[in-house]
């Protein structure tokens, strides 16, 4: 079921726990732990746009509020061009050059008493205009089968905050996110960023966080999962959650070192709308250093993620690959480490990042070794988003497709990645300038090398089971060994330009282009590129 995502079961909790809680609290009651950023249990990103209480600072223990209402909120428009390229070996394309996104977010925040709040934010998203496709179309957290201005509207957060006096309970429906977003990813706006959101990782939660000792935190919790990039409760999926997260968060030396470390465990039971069965233990690591190097307030981040997950998808039907009958075992790992200098007096801010995501050589067997960054974590315009995105959406649709030869196995739809960074090891150097107020001028550059050739499902399944390329006819290639593993690069540059147009009210005008050189990943069977590839995006943005 695609369309508005209303809120799921336990926002009725929220209004229960509201009557329940409001009762025998006392106003003015001492705050015992303030924790604030896009998840209880994560510091706030470092590139992430305006939260809901207007700061992305963690605010101090004892720190008093006493606003009523919070409002703030945002309404763009973006516009995207790509250049046309071949899907598969046949010539295939699937028609989506252009077109015209829109989005309002709405995010109030009402106080009921001191200590006790509604947090709100709604998402009124979709397609205004453009090219449409039905690649695709049923193995896509979004799709593009038709221009419609609500297309993916959610409720994003629906949910109780209450500060004790030993911790904070929240309960209702929000959104998950630790570190840098590599697997739990709420979709914030990245001021500055190449994509817009594909969607937030959404659940319904009750989390309970505390603060035993100074800069040391606990947080507890259990959900079910509304919708992310693997479930999605309107279309079927059931999938309950319990997480753990243990990290320190402090100032180190006062003025110049700031410490965030922690540790955040998931553990997920998921039934599949066809009855599949999946398990899985996620463990992600998260550290970041800020540190000011000079008497101008300039800054060094070093921030460092690294995830493993581990589990078992069963599949029902007992029809998956001839190796792999009853499922498969999960074994993934990925990481991303990331340095940034923020020298405000010059306007400069450069950056590096390296990253790193499991490829699986071998598709087919019983073991799941390829991981997917959730699709809101980018790098980049074309590469990951465009070339393999599509690619990877257009076979399963021949996999599945009963006119064409090779019988699909149960599974086949988990192979298209959304966009998302996986099965790669990258480098992405990137440069920003802001040579007067509100002016910004970036370029970036992006080279990536998959770990695991690259593989379609529909012509390794023509290849004997063994991988072989997007671009490749199995007849013609015969026996010969796939090794297709050079992603490509790829140059991205942008301006924008922030100004204000009303006291509460700010504008961002931008414009972002990109030239891509995709790798022999995607070469055809005689060895072609893709050749030169493009994308531009302009960007009208309304911020309050």
């Amino acid at each position: 079921m695609k369309g508005i995502r209303y809120p799921g079961p336990l926002i009725g909790w929220v209004f229960l726990a509201l009557g329940m809680l409001a009762t025998p609290m006392a106003r003015g009651q001492v705050t015992g732990t303030g924790i604030t950023g896009a998840d209880i249990s994560q510091e706030p990103r470092p590139e992430t746009a305006v939260k809901p209480d207007g700061s992305t600072d963690a605010a101090s223990p004892d720190k008093q509020d006493n606003e009523i209402i919070k409002f703030h909120g945002s309404y763009w428009l973006h516009w995207n061009q790509t250049s046309a390229f071949d899907l598969d070996e046949n010539g295939f394309r699937d028609g989506l050059n252009m077109y015209l996104d829109h989005r309002l977010r709405v995010e109030p925040e009402f106080k009921i008493i001191d200590d006790l709040s509604i947090v709100i934010s709604v998402d009124l998203a979709g397609q205004l205009a453009g090219d449409t496709t039905q690649t695709g179309k049923d193995v896509l957290i979004r799709p593009r089968t038709e221009n419609k201005f609500y297309e993916r509207s959610t409720v994003r957060k629906l949910y109780l905050d209450w500060k004790t006096p030993i911790g904070v309970l929240r309960v209702g429906q929000m959104t998950s996110e630790w570190g840098l977003g590599l697997v739990a990813n709420g979709g914030d706006d990245e001021e500055g960023a190449f994509h817009d959101p594909l969607q937030s990782d959404i659940v319904d939660r009750v989390i309970f966080a505390t603060r035993p000792v100074p800069g040391f935190y606990i947080a507890v919790g259990g959900d079910v999962v509304f919708s992310d990039d693997n479930a999605d409760i309107l279309d079927g999926d059931l999938a309950f959650e319990g997480i753990l997260s243990l990290f320190y968060k402090d100032t180190v030396v006062k003025d110049l070192y700031d410490l965030f470390a922690g540790v955040y465990a998931a553990y997920r039971n998921q039934t599949y709308d066809n009855d599949d069965k999946l398990w899985a233990v996620a463990i992600d690591a998260y550290m970041k250093h800020d540190v000011i190097i000079d008497e101008h307030g300039s800054k060094l981040s070093l921030a460092a993620e690294g995830v493993y997950i581990l589990g078992r998808l069963d599949f029902n039907s007992r029809s998956g690959p001839p190796r792999a009958r009853d499922g498969a075992d999960l074994r993934q790992y990925g990481m991303v480490l990331r340095a940034e200098v923020d020298a405000p007096k010059w306007g400069l801010l450069p950056s590096l990042e390296f990253g790193l995501a499991s490829g699986d050589k071998d598709s087919l067997d019983d073991v799941a070794r390829g991981l997917k960054f959730d699709p809101n974590y980018q790098v980049g315009m074309i590469l990951f988003q465009e070339v393999l995105g599509r690619m990877s959406a257009h076979a399963p649709d021949r996999v599945s497709d009963p006119s064409l030869v090779y019988q699909p196995p149960e599974g086949y739809k988990l192979a298209a990645t959304n966009g998302s960074i996986t099965n790669a090891l990258y480098l992405y150097p990137r440069f920003r300038y802001r040579p007067a107020k509100g002016l910004e001028i970036q370029a970036a550059f992006l080279w990536a090398q998959a770990m695991e050739a690259v593989s379609s499902p529909y012509n390794a399944a023509g290849h004997g089971g063994y991988p072989l390329g997007y671009r490749v006819d199995p007849v013609k290639w015969g026996n010969r060994k796939w090794n297709g593993k050079a992603l490509g690069i790829e140059v991205d540059a942008a301006i924008s330009y922030r100004f204000p147009v009303h006291d509460l009210i700010d504008m961002r005008l931008g414009i972002q282009g990109a030239w891509a050189r995709p790798g022999a990943a995607f070469d055809d069977t005689d060895g072609n590129s893709l050749g030169n590839l493009y994308k531009l995006r302009a960007t009208a943005d309304i911020i309050w």
